[in-house]
């Protein structure tokens, strides 16, 4: 059972202990052990509601009328060995599940098996071994024996858990991230469907009023992609269809290709119609063939690749520890005795300063500081990217694909990370006309970020060239203000540098020089300053460009932003002016704005709104433009519907003198998609990359099932068209996707409504909201004599199937129980009475929600 859960059953546990009496309340915990099942509010809410005499959550002092308890109650009063499990405690942290025996006499034993599997995640390998061998042959061991051996081990009833001490000397490495708060990646995760996928619809028209062309609706186009993904290999398509009956040419397939992600070596291959780019000077041409790519943004976007900073430090106490990153605190956390690494910094471009302060219970303080250089281009030591890829060309030629089988090409790029300070790589693009090649070295100074890339390149018919560029970049702390920054660049292109593929080349530029300065004033302004000077060739006068702006927060509702442009270009001449924009904010979800621009004489007022979240949301849209000639307006409404995205958009643009429209164009948008994960369909709202589908149960097959529901909004409904769709998943991006049945019977027990997921590339999840588990008995269980079987644990079992689930059922005071999570059929209930007695009860066929079984007397069948 995973750890979250383990915490969840003992404090659902604790809560219904509360209504106990205290002098009961220590043989009751030691019997008890509550399914998850019951955790469900529905199941829980119900049995409260249909039996107010069951138990129920509440204070865990004793009622006023109940007298006090005994100052050391026995922790097993039942006068026989008892076996039991129960979480092992480390300080804050749980470890695992423990099997152990409280013995009549309270003396106390761990079952050797799985307290071994407990202390793994804590203790080192080397120090676990010698435990294991001191344990050989031994079911259970004395807390007395382990003590001596180190690992002191005590049961505390007021948690209903073990609580072990480890010395810090006997502790594995622990990683600490300061980035994140928790580990998203703990528990079961939900499996995506076998062979899932989608087609997506995006279809647009335009109606024009008057203005340059044929008035009147114009022929509708529609964008096509699908994505079908069968045991992790995805076909992927896209397309173009344009409606139009004259056109010779209405359908064009745009790009075809099978993807396999192989997440062992965090490798995506691809064949067909490749998406590729490049990196450098030698860019990558369109190609159909073969390719092998790692990205860490696109394999596994979650793991911080950048050098972390990795730093390693021992408590031998516990001890609260301080993380100040540039002055700023980003974490506190509380940790027990051990060897902690801290990794997953929240660093900021440029140089950080790093301080631990580290203060144990005894007061003594600790401090550790060292800097660190971070940039976003960098790669941790070891760590390695790369894309290659070969085939033939396959440009886009009279609106389809040109496959030029007599011209194979090939591409690709590599870097690494050397050091925590420098990464270097290497780049090519060769096909039969020529070849491009280069190198590139990113390098963390206390300058700064050095960056530089070269590349050399010779093809037929233009000859050898060469480029070479060089930045450098400094940036001056901001982890929760803006930062200073500064950066320079230069780049160079010799005249006949090119990439291969062009039959001539014209390098008009022959050095590009840059340089920015962003510097900001107190906490509401800033200003920054950017320049370029291109040196040219031949007839060509050398190009000039600068832009200085200023922001200014000038308080929670409004900002100034303040640009001043000059250029100086060979082709496009001189121009100057300043714009300057001011943003008004009209509420949570409305903003105005207000743009003057001197350069190209115009002045613009506009206004943008919105209203809800998920499914009726909806966006509005409307500004004036005004021109030395003209007038404009346009307006823009979009919904998001349950199964469709609608939107509206028109534009009018008038004579200066405002008596006529020089033309009026309206747009109409309208996407959807159908999607279909083992064997299930569904219309959907179009999908970007991995979607969800949560559909009710056949035993609840009417009902309406809601996605991630909240107050006043939810992403997906289930109705006519099919289970509901959540299309907005991310591949590998972990997140709990929650789920609702409104209208289920009374007591439907829905066990989780929620599934932790992990979206593969392209991938569908079919998840089943209800099961038919989902019964909640109520009833009294008397013994043999007819009297109440009060505070007492025991077990329910399904009979006469395969796999039989098994229960817990619990009673209080007057002998009321119930258990949920059911289902039609035949069930045994054991009781550990003296001597143990059961009794076979029978669930109706076609039941839900409550079943009362009314009284329920041992020994019965």
């Amino acid at each position: 059972m995973a750890n979250a859960e383990l915490d969840a059953d003992r404090h659902a546990q604790t809560a219904y202990f509360g209504w106990l009496d205290a002098t009961a309340r220590n043989d009751a915990i030691i019997a008890s052990s509550l399914p998850a099942s019951l955790r469900h509010r529905q199941a829980r809410s119900l049995a409260v509601q249909a039996d107010p005499d069951a138990p129920q959550p509440g204070p865990t002092a004793a009622p006023a009328s109940v007298a006090a308890p005994d100052p050391a109650p026995r922790l097993n009063p039942t006068g026989r060995d008892i076996i039991l499990s129960a979480p092992l405690r480390e300080g804050a942290f749980l470890l695992g599940e423990v099997g152990f025996r409280l013995g009549a006499d309270d003396s106390l034993s761990v079952e050797t098996r799985s307290l071994v599997e407990a202390l793994r995640a804590v203790v080192a390998p080397e120090r676990l071994a010698l435990l294991q061998n001191a344990l050989a042959g031994m079911g259970y061991v004395p807390v007395e024996q382990l003590a001596a051996l180190g690992y002191p081990v005590r049961y505390d009833p007021a948690t209903i858990s073990l609580v072990a001490s480890v010395p810090a000397e006997f502790r594995s490495v622990r990683d600490i991230s300061l980035s994140r708060f928790d580990d998203p990646s703990a528990g079961t995760y939900y499996a995506p469907a076998g062979f899932s996928g989608y087609v997506n619809f995006r279809s647009f028209t335009d109606y024009i009023w008057n203005g340059p062309g044929d008035n009147g609706f114009q022929s509708p186009t529609v964008l096509i992609d699908s994505a079908f993904r069968l045991k992790g290999v995805v076909l992927e398509n896209e397309a173009t269809l344009r409606l139009d009956p004259g056109d010779l040419r209405t359908f064009t397939r745009e790009g075809t290709r099978l993807v396999y992600d192989d997440r062992r070596r965090l490798v995506r291959f691809a064949a067909g119609d490749l998406e590729i780019g490049g990196r450098g000077f030698v860019g990558s041409p369109q190609l159909a063939g073969v390719s092998a790519t790692r990205v860490y943004s696109i394999v596994d976007p979650l793991r911080n690749v950048q050098p972390r900073g990795d730093r390693t430090f021992t408590l031998t106490r516990a001890s609260t520890v301080e993380a100040v990153i540039n002055g700023q605190p980003v974490r506190r956390i509380r940790l027990e005795p051990g060897v902690y690494n801290v990794s997953d910094f929240p660093f900021v471009q440029g140089t950080n300063s790093v301080r631990f302060n580290i203060q144990d219970d005894a007061g003594g303080i600790q401090t550790i500081e060292f800097s660190q250089f971070f940039d976003r281009t960098l790669l941790a030591p070891g760590l390695s990217e790369f894309s290659v890829q070969a085939g033939i060309l396959n440009p886009f030629n009279g609106g389809s694909r040109d496959y030029q089988f007599n011209e194979p090409a090939a591409s690709g790029w590599y870097r690494r990370g050397m050091s925590e300070t420098l990464t270097l790589g290497g780049n090519f693009n060769v096909r039969e006309t020529g070849v491009a090649a280069g190198a590139e070295v990113t390098l963390a100074t206390a300058l700064g970020i050095l960056g530089a890339d070269i590349a050399v390149s010779e093809n037929k018919g233009i000859g050898s060239g060469f480029a070479a560029n060089v930045g450098l970049q400094k940036t001056f702390g901001g982890l929760t203000t803006s930062a200073r920054s500064i950066s320079a660049s230069a780049e160079y292109r010799s005249p006949n540098f090119s990439n291969p593929g062009p039959l001539i080349v014209e390098n008009r530029i022959a050095w590009n020089l840059g340089a920015s300065y962003g510097q900001p004033i107190g906490r509401s302004q800033f200003v920054s300053l950017s320049g370029n000077y291109g040196i040219t060739r031949g007839p060509f006068r050398d190009e000039k460009s600068a832009q200085l702006t200023y922001g200014y927060s000038i308080n929670s509702r409004f900002s100034l932003t303040v640009d001043a442009t000059y250029n100086d270009r060979s082709l496009f001449g001189k121009n100057y002016g300043v714009r300057a924009t001011l943003l008004v904010k009209l509420g949570r979800r409305s903003t105005g704005i207000l743009e003057v621009d001197s350069r190209t004489e115009r002045a613009r007022i506009g206004y943008q709104t919105g209203r809800g979240e998920g499914v009726g949301s909806w966006t509005a849209s409307a500004d004036v433009d005004v021109g030395e000639q003209n007038t404009g307006f346009n307006g823009g409404f979009n919904y998001i519907a349950n199964r469709a995205e609608l939107g509206f958009n028109h534009a009018t643009t008038y004579e200066f003198s405002g008596r006529r429209a020089d033309s009026q164009r309206t747009s109409l948008r309208f996407g959807t998609a159908l999607a279909f994960a083992d064997g299930k369909f569904a219309m959907s709202r179009p999908i970007f990359d991995a979607f969800a589908m949560v559909a009710p149960h056949k035993s609840i097959k009417k009902s309406t099932v809601l996605i991630d529901p909240r107050e006043d909004y939810y992403t997906a409904k289930s109705g006519t068209f099919g289970p509901a769709v959540d299309p907005n998943l991310s591949a590998y991006i972990r997140r709990t996707l929650t789920y609702d049945v409104p209208d289920a019977p009374v007591g439907y027990d829905l066990g989780a409504a929620s599934a932790k997921i992990s979206p593969p590339y392209r991938g569908g999840y079919l998840i089943t909201a209800g099961s038919d588990y989902s019964v909640t008995t109520l009833g009294t269980l008397l013994a043999p004599d007819g009297t109440p079987v009060s505070l007492l644990a025991g077990k329910a079992t399904e009979l006469g199937v395969d796999n039989p689930k098994t229960l817990t059922v619990f009673t209080n005071r007057t002998g009321r129980f119930g258990a949920s999570g059911m289902r039609p059929g035949r069930w045994r209930i054991d009781m550990p009475t003296e001597p143990p007695t059961s009794v076979e009860i029978v669930i109706p066929a076609d039941s839900l929600g409550v079943v009362r079984l009314g009284d329920v007397r041992l020994g019965d069948q």
